[in-house]
């Protein structure tokens, strides 16, 4: 899991976090996803990374996940609820509403607005998503 920001936050109760090196493997591969997610060849300003995975909250997630299909998405801020911030979202993972409505994953292209924004940081969380049950969701393709 790795956060997209342009500042970090900590938890007590986990080490302090460490920004992703530029020009590391880890770094290089979220900014290959994040190009593909925006659609974008050129530079992104002022990205910073960090690595924000929990060793017990992935335990937990790779044995769940096993045998399922795992896909790396991007949540976006706005879509986290009150319940989810960085420093949750690192100590238990993702809480989903208890409305039961769900919650927007974006595996592969960002719909359109979600990347045009003109002032001010984006931030983003990439995580995995076992996939169960899929249903296909007709949606409109940008010219």
């Amino acid at each position: 899991m790795s956060a997209l920001a342009s500042e970090g936050a900590t938890s007590s109760h986990l080490p302090t976090l460490v920004e992703v090196p530029k020009h590391s493997l880890e770094y290089e591969t979220v900014l290959y996803k994040l190009h593909l997610a925006t659609r974008r060849s050129d530079s992104i300003a002022n990205l910073k990374v960090w690595d924000i995975q929990n060793p017990h909250v992935a335990v937990k997630f790779d044995r769940a996940s096993a045998s399922k299909l795992k896909l790396d998405c991007l949540i976006d801020d706005t879509v986290w609820g009150d319940q989810n911030t960085v420093e949750s979202i690192r100590a238990n993972g993702l809480k989903f509403p208890e409305d039961g409505s769900g919650m927007e994953f974006f595996h592969g292209a960002l719909p359109s607005g979600k990347n045009d924004r003109p002032n001010g940081p984006c931030t983003y969380v990439m995580v995995s998503v076992a996939v169960g049950r899929t249903a296909v969701v007709p949606t409109v393709v940008p010219p």
